[in-house]
């Protein structure tokens, strides 16, 4: 029998061996040369996956570039097709099947396709940022940093320092918050001021979108006032894109920073009693913790509303109302409710 279990051992060390080797091999091969007409053509199928994707149809832009990862397995431009892949699965809210693959091009991409890989790194941050793994949302974003020379210039000066101190804010180290905050801040001045007219509104507006962006989704009772005070920190940049009224970002600026202050307000609503205390005793510390948690998001709103343009109040170049009117419509009903149950208590 023991000499059955070495046999077994054995056998299973070998396999494990050659499973390792296949898998190495496999991130080792190199994509194929192809004759430009080829590549072009494959370069358009990608610029309409893209198109598809920056324009929220997030399913449809994931449908081709699965297609054309199973059409041109070993093309040059496969990893961009994982990389596309990977967005749109986590603007769909799949960000353990997002993350795994921004890991695969990763590891693929790394001495490679650097820029891809610096790319995916940056890009996985926002998955595990909705996962509430913070260890990881750092990690990421500190080895995007080591390939600092292959990354955009808006991601490395602006959108990752933005990241950066949102994740140092909600581990409460404030000191170093305030400081990458500041440097994202200079970052997309220095942007502004160098790129000149070659910067669009558009791209500033997306570039807000993603120093702006939140994730609320792991919110709880217990995390309540360090994403309160997350966002009362990067919601000045999501406020910079929205004011651009663009009909794509500014709108999922909008709509990111809607949802951050209504998955606030549901925390209020679901505060939890404490059973360690009688009923009384209990009912009174969670109107107190309520009353303190709304009063938190009512100047979390009056501090977004000192931040905005002076131009807010001026239609859009469309004649439609600006999204900042649309923003704080919304806000101010919310705050017509929690300043109905401050009153309500005296």
């Amino acid at each position: 029998m023991k000499n059955l279990f070495k046999k077994l051992f054995s056998t299973a060390l070998i396999i494990c061996s050659v499973l390792a080797c296949a898998e190495k091999q496999r991130h080792e091969v190199k994509p194929i040369s192809i004759d430009p007409e080829q590549k072009n053509r494959q370069m358009d199928e990608l610029i309409v996956a893209n198109q598809e994707l920056e324009a929220g149809q997030f399913d449809k832009a994931r449908e081709l570039f699965e297609s054309f990862k199973v059409r041109h397995e070993f093309s040059p431009l496969y990893q961009q097709a994982q990389l596309g892949q990977a967005k749109s699965l986590e603007r769909l809210g799949q960000w353990s099947e997002a993350a795994a693959l921004f890991r695969d091009m990763v590891e693929a991409t790394r001495t490679t396709q650097p820029d891809i890989a610096g790319e995916a790194l940056y890009q996985s941050s926002y998955c595990y940022e909705a996962l509430g793994d913070e260890a990881r949302v750092m990690f990421s974003l500190a080895d995007a940093l080591r390939l600092k020379e292959s990354l955009r210039p808006e991601v490395a000066l602006a959108e990752i320092p933005a990241r950066v101190g949102a994740s140092y804010n909600r581990m409460g180290r404030l000191p170093e918050a305030k400081k990458s905050l500041n440097e994202a801040e200079v970052g997309i001045q220095k942007l502004k001021s160098t790129m000149g007219e070659k910067i669009s509104a558009r791209e500033l507006s997306r570039i807000y979108l993603q120093m702006g962006s939140l994730s609320t989704n792991q919110l709880s009772f217990e995390s309540f006032q360090s994403g309160l005070d997350t966002l009362k920190a990067v919601q000045p940049f999501a406020l910079r894109s929205i004011e651009l009224n663009d009909p794509v970002y500014s709108q999922r600026a909008l709509e990111g920073l809607k949802s951050n202050y209504r998955d606030l307000y549901l925390q209020i609503q679901q505060v939890p009693f404490n059973t360690s205390l009688d009923m009384g005793a209990a009912k009174r510390e969670q109107m107190e913790r309520k009353s303190n948690m709304s009063a938190g998001v009512l100047l979390a709103i009056q501090l977004l509303r000192q931040t905005t343009m002076p131009s807010n109040g001026q239609p859009a170049d469309d004649g439609g109302p600006k999204m900042t009117t649309q923003l704080f419509d919304y806000l101010k009903d919310l705050e017509l409710k929690l300043t109905s149950f401050l009153n309500s208590r005296g």
